[in-house]
């Protein structure tokens, strides 16, 4: 199942307002979907490796 990035970005801000209200106890939520929101706008490692090698020819 995908997620799209529109939603990650609305979950992001979501947890963020829960660390907000709560406190720590929320932020390892906070800290996952950084992670994937990082995850889905950087791509994956070959994709980065791809665009490096396109970039030089």
């Amino acid at each position: 199942m995908t997620i799209s990035l529109q939603r990650i970005e609305q979950m992001l801000l979501i947890c963020a307002e829960l660390v907000d209200r709560r406190g720590p106890i929320a932020q390892p939520l906070l800290d996952r979907m950084e992670h994937e929101y990082l995850a889905a706008t950087r791509g994956s490692a070959l994709e980065r490796v791809r665009r490096l090698i396109a970039e030089t020819n």
